[in-house]
C-alpha cells in the first residue's frame, strides 16, 4: 500500500510540474513579453533610404498600436546616395527618446512603417515586425541582394556602398532567414540596437534604415531571450496537496 501511494504521489507530482505553463521573457525575434510590468526607454539613432517611416509597438492580443518616432523628413537636407539618404536625430526626427510601458504577460512586437514620400512609387504604406512570424513567409522566395537561394539573405551583400549596413558594419555578411526584417543586437549592459530592414527581401537588405537603441535595466546581463518556467497559482495549490500527502504518509509510518 505504501508502495503504491508513493507511486501515486509521485506520478501526481510529475503531472502537474509537466503542465506548468511555460510564459516567456523575451525581447527579440521570437517576440517581446515580460513576467512582469516593464518600462523601456527607446532612443532614434539613425535612419538610412529615400522611405519615410514611422517606428512603434503592437499589442498583439488587441492589435493597439503606439508610434514612438516618425521622421518629420526621410532624409537630412544635402543628403543623398553618397551617404545612403542618411536621416541624423534632430533632423529627420525631431523627437528622439520615448518610453513604453509594457504590461506584464502580454505580447508585443515593434515595427517599422514605410512609405515612399515623393509619389515616383507606389505611395502605399510597407510595415515590418520584429517578431519573425508576424512577417509574411513569402519573404523567403525574395530574390533581393544577398539571397543563398534558401530563403535566407546576406546582410549588406549589394555590390554599391549604400548596399551596406552604414551604421554597424559588424552586421555585414551576417545571414538573416527571409521573415527576419529586424536584427537585435546587444549595446552596452541593459541596452540593444534594433536594426530594421524596410523593405522586403525584393530590396538590399542592408538593415539600416531605421536604428533604434531600447534600454531597460530589465536587460542587465544580457536582453531577455529564453523561455522561463513559472508556476500558476493553481500549480502551485497543487503542489501543496501533494507535498501534504507525503507529510501525512510520512506520519503514518512513523505512528506504525
Amino acid at each position: 500500500m505504501k508502495t503504491k501511494l508513493s507511486i501515486f504521489l509521485t506520478a501526481l507530482a510529475g503531472g502537474l510540474i509537466s503542465t506548468m505553463p511555460a510564459e516567456a521573457a523575451s525581447f527579440g525575434n521570437e517576440g517581446i513579453i515580460f513576467d512582469e510590468n516593464t518600462e523601456v526607454t527607446f532612443e532614434f539613432l539613425q535612419s538610412h533610404g529615400w522611405w519615410q517611416g514611422s517606428f512603434g509597438v503592437v499589442k498583439l492580443n488587441t492589435g493597439e498600436e503606439t508610434i514612438l518616432f516618425e521622421e518629420d523628413l526621410n532624409i537630412d537636407p544635402g543628403s543623398g546616395w553618397a551617404d545612403d539618404n542618411l536621416g541624423t536625430p534632430g533632423i529627420a526626427v525631431r523627437s528622439t527618446i520615448a518610453n513604453f510601458f509594457f504590461e506584464g504577460g502580454e505580447e508585443y512586437s515593434l515595427f517599422l512603417r514605410s512609405f515612399n514620400p515623393d509619389g515616383s512609387l507606389p505611395t502605399s504604406y510597407n510595415t515590418q515586425y520584429s517578431t519573425t512570424a508576424l512577417n509574411p513567409n513569402w519573404y523567403n522566395a525574395g530574390t533581393g541582394f544577398g539571397n543563398q537561394g534558401d530563403g535566407s539573405f546576406e546582410i549588406g551583400a549589394g555590390p554599391e556602398d549604400y548596399d551596406k549596413n552604414n551604421f554597424d558594419s559588424s552586421l555585414n555578411a551576417q545571414v538573416v532567414d527571409g521573415q527576419t526584417r529586424v536584427v537585435f543586437k546587444q549595446d552596452g549592459a541593459d541596452s540593444t540596437n534594433i536594426f530594421f530592414e524596410d523593405n522586403t527581401t525584393w530590396g538590399d537588405n542592408d538593415f539600416d534604415d531605421f536604428v533604434v537603441r531600447a534600454t531597460s535595466d530589465s536587460f542587465a546581463g544580457g536582453v531577455l531571450s529564453e523561455p522561463k518556467s513559472t508556476p500558476e497559482p493553481t500549480t502551485i495549490a497543487g503542489l501543496g496537496m501533494v507535498a501534504g500527502a507525503m507529510f501525512l504518509s510520512r506520519s503514518r509510518k512513523k505512528q506504525n
